[in-house]
């Protein structure tokens, strides 16, 4: 047999193996509730590729160390298990078998309803042995395959990952933290101070009428100058952490938006579905990127019309803005986009925009709650 033929024997083979190792998968997937080797796929993928093609390329050592794995432990694995749960449900169905069949022996030595009574109640310890069988017998093959396939380097990559994710989750929180007693200290402190001069100006404005002209419009300067700073303060504070997040939360902060939105374009419409609070910095990231994103539709989008959906579940926040506006909309041309999609990188989310010429434009973001 030439070397052509040896490598289609090969490859019909390997097929197989991995035909057989992916059905083994699927009691292990419903013992766990859950794919126990997703990294397998690519071993499936990779091998149709090959039979497609006119030569075999062969597949890394992980996952014919897996395959190896599966061929093993996979039918002694259900083996096993399928008879522990064989003879739990014989030995403690002993008299059900007595009174069909009055045998006198059936598996133990059964000569009358006591006796069988007995096998029942000795069955007990066999049933829980079958339930810790059918419970650890796949996480422990799931854990022996996966060390297979994916090796301890990949192993240590995602605790990593794991670590890494927990820690800017950490630091997304205590940046949330700062942000908002830097807000109440503005709040307290700065603003209360010149809300206070400011009226002591204009308290003195009024109680000095017979300055001279150029003394009362220092006065006035002054006046004006101290309202325009505390503008600006209130502009900061409104920047650092919008203080209508803490008082009426993430939904009466979208209805404040679209309400000033509606003001200017016409209609906007809100659809919020958060059960619970998400956490303040998540809250904070998805108001202002639909802040932002109104204003762009209020600004350039010439839309008669604007709709703000965002929705939460345990996994995930998906926000979407929509308009009816003229589109063409390109981060490009300094839109604000580019910090939107920094935002929402931030959390490992994904920001995505459409918007072809004549609309409409659609502006959705996905963030995980986990982060």
């Amino acid at each position: 047999m030439n070397q052509h033929g040896l490598s289609i024997i090969f490859r019909n083979a390997l097929t197989g193996m991995c035909a057989g190792g992916q059905l083994i998968r699927w009691p292990v997937w419903l013992a766990l509730g859950r794919d126990p080797w997703p990294a397998a796929d690519a071993l499936v993928e990779h091998q149709g590729r090959v039979n497609g093609a006119a030569s075999a390329v062969r597949p890394g050592g992980r996952q014919l160390r897996w395959l190896a794995v599966q061929a093993v432990l996979g039918p002694g694995v259900l083996a096993l298990t399928v008879m522990m749960w064989v003879t739990a449900t014989v030995v403690v169905t002993t008299p059900l078998w007595w009174w069909l069949a009055s045998a006198p022996v059936v598996f133990v030595p059964v000569t009358d309803t006591a006796s069988s009574l007995l096998g029942a109640v000795c069955g007990l310890p066999l049933v829980l042995l079958a339930v810790a069988c059918g419970y650890g017998l796949p996480r422990w093959h799931a854990a022996v395959g996966r060390a297979a396939l994916e090796g301890p380097r990949f192993l240590r990559l995602i605790r990593r990952v794991e670590v890494l994710t927990a820690s800017r989750a950490g630091a997304l929180e205590v940046q949330a933290a700062e942000l908002r007693r830097i807000e109440r200290d503005l709040h307290d402190g700065a603003q209360a101070r010149l809300v206070s001069a400011g009226m002591l100006l204009g308290l003195l404005d009024v109680k000095l009428e017979e300055l001279p002209a150029h003394t009362r419009a220092l006065l006035t300067e002054a006046r004006s100058e101290v309202g325009a700073a505390l503008q600006e303060l209130r502009d900061l504070v409104h920047g650092v952490y919008p203080p209508i997040l803490a008082d009426r939360g993430l939904t009466g902060g979208i209805e404040s938006l679209v309400e000033r939105t509606a003001s200017v374009i016409g209609s906007v419409t809100a659809k919020v579905e958060v059960a619970d609070r998400l956490p303040a910095a998540l809250e904070s990231t998805v108001y202002f990127v639909i802040a932002e994103a109104l204003t762009n539709v209020a600004k350039h989008s010439r839309s008669g019309e604007a709709s703000v959906s965002v929705h939460a579940d345990r996994d995930h926040v998906r926000v979407e803005v929509r308009d009816n506006g003229r589109g063409g909309a390109d981060e490009r041309r300094g839109s604000g986009l580019a910090g939107l999609r920094r935002r929402a990188a931030a959390f490992d989310g994904v920001l995505s925009l459409t918007s072809p010429p004549g609309g409409p434009t659609v502006l959705l973001m996905e963030l995980p709650c986990a982060s």
